[in-house]
């Protein structure tokens, strides 16, 4: 690999305030994790699993499926923060609105509650979507790809770290120690709330130049057929996408390994926050690692390891439906707890791995149209949590964690396919 470029004019500048955007909203989401916090806030609402499922199918697909329509509109501004701070700032208001439900009916009209739980992740993550396009943009053209890397794993490793402390509190807060439900759940979405907003004003400080290349609105007709052009051409483009739909489909088993240690392994609902900072430990590594691997051997690499995790984290769940009964309950939990260490370490390969292969392949103008047609591809996956409560509701766990270990597999031979983006940037230059 090449080696990183000396510092350009505002690059110090701009990586600090991605560092800040990037640390805050990682903290942010470790208060409300989409698979420990939000599973278990869900189990108190609610008995039934596809519900619970439903609680991620409805992250994934609200972040997903607006992108396409985005990546036709930011192509055409020179200017992209903008077009990250509107939808942020309305789509971040909603998780304090929604504190305030918690505390106010959870224990009353639980049902009424859980509909707008189910409401607010849908709007939030719909409005983080529309910001995405233009983030990841903005992001490309502010850093070159080497310092990309870099900045992912620090920020990765530094949210991290921090986040030990936050599974900590997490623990503390949801444990019988803690306020007591539903005030509990309604702090954790205060703080989340909190740590959204400081990394906005972090984003805010980025300084941008007006893109050099930009491309005009089109019809919705020819832009329809200029996203069947890129998918029957690049053909790197489409394996990377195959690739990442089979490892996401981790997703199926991911909000029910919590919902599994409460309801079979025996835990109590303090354990959440162990999970929390296990998942957090995992990403601390993965980000050390990923980010090296990033900058040092390409995108590539990060890829591959990051299939090899999404097999091995419903291997180990599988390992423990079949020890669970000649262990103590001590046992159980340091076999179990590595389960969210590899979710942590897996939740760090979406923009280390996949993202940043997808950015580096992208023609430089076509950036936003790559980034909208991935996102809104992988939106195949979005019924993957509902399906797997389907499927658990019908069968068993063991059924549940083996057909997702099936599926990743697969996604890990495709990785082992791919080709460096930098080796064919190389040729080309």
């Amino acid at each position: 690999m090449s080696p990183t470029p000396d510092w350009q004019p505002d690059e110090r500048r701009n990586f600090a305030a991605f560092f800040g955007d990037f640390f805050f909203f990682g903290v942010a989401m470790s208060f409300v994790s989409q698979t420990t916090v939000l599973p278990s806030l869900a189990r108190q609402l609610t008995d039934s699993a596809p519900l619970i499922g439903l609680v991620s199918t409805l992250q994934t697909g609200g972040w997903m499926l607006p992108q396409l329509i985005a990546s036709n509109y930011v192509g055409s501004y020179p200017l992209k923060k903008p077009l990250i701070v509107i939808p942020a700032l309305i789509g971040r208001a909603t998780y304090p609105l929604l504190a305030l439900a918690i505390w106010s009916w959870a224990e009353t009209l639980p049902d009424l509650v859980l509909a707008l739980l189910l409401i607010a992740i849908t709007f939030f993550f719909i409005c983080d979507g529309l910001a995405s396009v233009p983030w990841f943009d903005l992001f490309s053209k502010s850093l070159p790809p080497a310092r990309r890397g870099r900045l992912i794993g620090v920020a990765q490793m530094s949210t991290g770290l921090v986040g030990v402390g936050v599974g900590a509190a997490v623990s503390f807060i949801l444990g019988p120690q803690g306020p007591g439900f539903p005030a509990n759940y309604a702090l954790l979405f205060a703080i989340a709330s909190l740590f959204f907003f400081v990394s906005l004003v972090a984003l805010l400080q980025v300084r941008e130049q007006p893109s050099e290349e930009t491309t005009s609105r089109q019809p919705w007709s020819n832009y329809l057929a200029r996203l069947a052009s890129v998918m029957y051409k690049d053909r790197t483009f489409c394996l990377v996408i195959v690739v990442r739909l089979l490892v996401a489909w981790a997703n199926m088993a991911s909000p029910f390994y919590v919902v599994y240690a409460l309801d079979v392994l025996g835990f109590d609902q303090g354990v959440v926050g162990v999970f929390v900072s296990a998942q957090v430990i995992g990403g601390i590594l993965s980000g050390m690692i990923m980010g090296y691997l990033n900058e040092r051997r390409g995108t590539r690499a990060v890829i591959r390891l990051a299939a090899a995790l999404a097999v091995s984290a419903p291997l180990l769940a599988l390992a423990m439906a079949a020890l669970r009964l000649t262990l103590p309950l001590p046992g159980r939990l340091l076999l179990y707890a590595p389960v969210f260490s590899l979710l942590g370490a897996l939740g760090n390969a979406g923009m280390a791995g996949f993202m940043s292969y997808i950015l580096e392949a992208a023609p430089p103008g076509e950036r936003p149209t790559y980034v909208g047609l991935a996102n809104t591809l992988s939106a195949v996956v979005l019924l993957a949590p509902f399906l797997g409560g389907w499927i658990l509701a019908a069968t068993s766990y063991p059924v549940l964690f083996s057909a997702t270990a099936l599926i990743c597999l697969i996604g890990l031979i495709g990785a082992w396919r791919l080709e460096e983006p930098r080796h064919r940037a190389a040729q080309v230059g």
